[in-house]
């Protein structure tokens, strides 16, 4: 009710409301601060009037993987490109998602994600330059402080979802099975963010993809 008051209040008209009603449910992703500001763009709102929940949500967290690749800093901007940087961001929370899908867990910890930016850096990049990027990956901000000391977990449930259904969805469409695939029983609500990332998809990647699980 707050978000809705709020949306009211920046100029979001109820007709733009209604659209908006399905992410401003008890719980959404979307009433974070950040995406609530996005959804008061009126030209945002418009757009999302053309497009399925799906849709919505892989907007939303591009427009936050947007956000954060711009906080590394200057060095870091002048040594990556703006697309690598959001390609690092990118790849790094796929296999912090990988990670913890493989390990049955739902955190990491800080050794592992230094590891996990190694893995993630574009390019060769000077040694000043990866030690920005790896103070700066724990201060991301879809990930968050874990209960134990030096481990982190996702802010968001729906941001494991949906790095997880975007390994799923590239790893299938080349013909592999992940390994926690097989030894995993996914839930309703993992099941709804990996059909809703199919849906937000090209559609050769969803051809890319039906292929390669009929091929498995």
């Amino acid at each position: 009710h707050d978000a809705r008051r709020w949306l009211l209040a920046q100029g979001v008209n109820d007709d733009q409301l209604q659209q908006l009603e399905g992410l401003l449910e008890r719980g959404s992703l979307a009433l974070r601060p950040f995406f609530l500001k996005q959804l008061a763009d009126p030209e945002l709102v418009g757009r999302l009037s053309d497009v399925n929940e799906g849709s919505a949500l892989n907007f939303l967290i591009e427009a936050m993987i947007a956000r954060e690749s711009s906080k590394f800093g200057g060095e870091v901007d002048e040594a990556l490109s703006e697309i690598e940087r959001e390609q690092f961001v990118r790849t790094m929370m796929y296999e912090v998602a990988r990670d913890m899908a493989d390990n049955q867990t739902v955190s990491i910890s800080e050794s592992t994600l230094t590891w996990i930016v190694e893995l993630a850096l574009p390019k060769s990049v000077s040694q000043p330059v990866e030690f920005m990027l790896k103070n700066r990956a724990p201060n991301l901000g879809f990930l968050t402080v874990d209960s134990r000391p030096r481990y982190l977990r996702f802010y968001h449930e729906k941001f494991l979802e949906y790095f997880l259904a975007r390994v799923i969805v590239s790893t299938i469409s080349r013909g592999e099975v992940p390994k926690f695939v097989a030894r995993n029983i996914f839930g309703t609500s993992f099941l709804e963010t990996l059909a809703s990332v199919l849906e937000a998809s090209t559609e050769t990647e969803r051809v890319a993809f039906h292929t390669g699980a009929e091929r498995l």
